[in-house]
């Protein structure tokens, strides 16, 4: 869901800050992986729940490591934490699934991917890495009178992290469609 165009402006700015290395959870067909490649940060991982998805990620992106499967299965982590041994990992970004906090859905409180977030926290917890980044839909914002957004930022800042959220125009980054996203970015507080 991020275009490539915009996820490269944000990966020179990470570069810039000496952020190398990522992965990529809940990545989809990887237009953020390619993005933050095109901007100097190599995805080394790259998760989702849908082969088609990572189909399409490996076909663009050859040197990523795929792990396909559900986060929410301890195998699925336990996966991903047995990879990221061989690596020093800087970042860890993703765009949870955006269905139940989209204006264009019907915005379920109770949406079981509402939550998703809680597994990206988990294995921020376990990886800790320098930086993170957390990419959704602006209804993030306000589903719930905002409380899921505000529990973003008391999970990860009770780990250590100082984050600050934006809303973001795709067309202000040579994107060719008026599309808008929130933007999270975490930095550890050392």
């Amino acid at each position: 869901a991020i275009p490539p165009l915009l996820a490269k402006e944000i990966g020179k700015k990470f570069k810039s800050k000496e952020i190398n290395n990522s992965i990529d959870l809940f990545a989809g067909a990887g237009g953020l992986t390619y993005g933050l490649e095109l901007g100097g940060v190599k995805t080394l991982i790259a998760t989702d729940n849908m082969l088609d998805g990572l189909i399409t990620l490996k076909t663009n992106n050859p040197s990523v490591k795929t792990i396909l499967g559900d986060i929410t299965e301890e195998e699925i982590k336990q996966k991903i934490y047995k990879e990221v041994k061989k690596y020093s990992i800087d970042l860890i970004a993703g765009g949870p699934p955006c269905q139940g906090f989209s204006y264009a859905g019907k915005r379920f409180v109770d949406d079981p991917r509402n939550k998703l977030f809680k597994e990206f926290y988990e294995i921020v917890k376990n990886i800790s890495p320098k930086t993170i980044l957390i990419e959704n839909v602006p209804g993030m914002l306000t589903l719930d009178k905002g409380r899921i957004y505000e529990e973003i930022f008391e999970l990860f800042n009770d780990i250590g992290f100082a984050l600050e959220g934006r809303l973001l125009m795709a067309n202000d980054y040579g994107v060719p469609q008026k599309r808008k996203r929130l933007f999270i970015i975490g930095v550890k507080k050392k």
